[in-house]
Parts: C-alpha cells; sequence; structure tokens
C-alpha cells in the first residue's frame, strides 16, 4: 500500500513541476493565433481555434462581412 501512495505523490509532485514550469503563451500573447482565434494552451504548446462564425486553421480564420445595401426606391408624390 504504502508503494501506491508514494506513486501517486510523485505523479502529482511531477504534475506541479510541469505546470510552473509551463509558459501559457495565450497569456504571454506570444501565440500566432489569428485575432478572430481563441487561444488554448497546453502542456508545453498551445492550441488555436477560430471562434464561433469564423473558418481556417486557427492561425488564419476568415469569415463572412454583414453589409447592408439600402436601395433608393422612387417617392410617390399622393397629393
Amino acid at each position: 500500500m504504502e508503494g501506491i501512495v508514494a506513486s501517486s505523490l510523485s505523479i502529482i509532485t511531477h504534475r506541479r513541476i510541469i505546470s510552473q514550469l509551463d509558459m501559457d503563451e495565450c497569456v504571454e500573447d506570444t501565440d500566432d493565433c489569428d485575432v478572430n482565434a481563441v487561444c488554448e494552451n497546453n502542456i508545453g504548446s498551445y492550441f488555436c481555434e477560430c471562434a464561433e462564425g469564423w473558418t481556417g486553421n486557427g492561425t488564419i480564420c476568415t469569415g463572412y462581412v454583414s453589409v447592408l445595401l439600402y436601395l433608393s426606391l422612387p417617392t410617390i408624390n399622393t397629393n
């Protein structure tokens, strides 16, 4: 039983060391994600995913720009 506890503690300690050494590229703003992407930090790396309404690989996201066109309709004088 003591061996199992010791193994569990060493795994927990190992994870804490890794998380302390990991740099969060998303927070540090060192990622290359597109401005229209969401950055997700992973241990030792990061992942970019285009935000909702945008498509692409995360480093390049494209979307649709809504453009409203106003048409001039002739006015009718009812006087």
